[in-house]
C-alpha cells in the first residue's frame, strides 16, 4: 500500500500547474518559475500579480499607440516637405536641385515610416536624428530658420521622442519576455 501511496502522490505532484500560465510545477512550488504567479499566496497576492499584468498590458497599448503617432508623423512630415518644396520650385526658386533635394529628404521619412513598422526603433531614432540634422544644417546656412516654424519643430521632435521612449520600452520587454522562455 506504500508503493500505490507513493505512486499516487508522485502523479499528484506531476500534474500540479501553475494557475496562470498552466505551466508544470513542483508541488511545494510558491511561486511559478515563468510567470512569477503566487500559486500558495493569499488572495491579496494574487489580486496583486493580476492587476499589475493588466497594468503593464495597458503600458505596451500605450507604447503601440504613441509608435504609431510616431510612424503619422513622419508620414505628414514627408507630405509636408514634399508639397512645400513643390510650391518653392514652381512658384518661387524654379531651382530643380532644391526640388531633388527636398524630395530625397521627404522620400526619405516616407521610407522611415514604412520601416517603423518592422523596426519601430531603429526607424525612429534614424527619423529623430535626421530631423534634427536638418533642422542644425539649415540653422547653419541661415541661423533664422531655426526660429522659423519652432513650434512645429518643438511639435515634431516631441512625437518622434515619445515614439523612440515607447519603441525602446516595449522592445525592452520584448526582450526580457523572451529571455524568460
Amino acid at each position: 500500500m506504500d508503493d500505490k501511496y507513493t505512486k499516487t502522490e508522485a502523479i499528484e505532484q506531476k500534474n500540479y500547474k501553475c494557475s496562470n500560465c498552466n505551466i508544470e510545477l513542483n508541488k511545494e512550488a510558491q511561486f511559478c518559475p515563468s510567470c512569477g504567479f503566487p500559486e500558495k499566496g493569499t488572495d491579496l497576492e494574487k489580486s496583486k500579480f493580476h492587476a499589475h499584468a493588466v497594468l503593464n498590458k495597458n503600458k505596451y497599448f500605450d507604447a503601440d499607440k504613441k509608435v504609431k503617432e510616431a510612424r503619422n508623423t513622419l508620414y505628414i512630415l514627408a507630405g509636408i516637405i514634399f508639397v512645400f518644396s513643390l510650391y518653392e520650385t514652381v512658384y518661387k526658386t524654379e531651382d530643380a536641385t532644391l526640388f531633388t533635394i527636398n524630395f530625397i529628404i521627404s522620400f526619405s521619412f516616407m521610407i522611415l515610416g514604412y520601416w517603423s513598422i518592422k523596426k519601430p526603433l531603429a526607424a525612429l531614432l534614424s527619423a529623430l536624428f535626421l530631423y534634427i540634422t536638418l533642422i542644425v544644417s539649415n540653422g547653419i546656412f541661415d541661423p533664422t530658420t531655426l526660429y522659423n516654424g519652432l513650434v512645429a519643430k518643438i511639435f515634431i521632435i516631441s512625437y518622434l521622442g515619445r515614439g523612440v521612449y515607447s519603441a525602446n520600452a516595449y522592445q525592452k520587454e520584448l526582450h526580457k519576455n523572451e529571455n524568460t522562455q
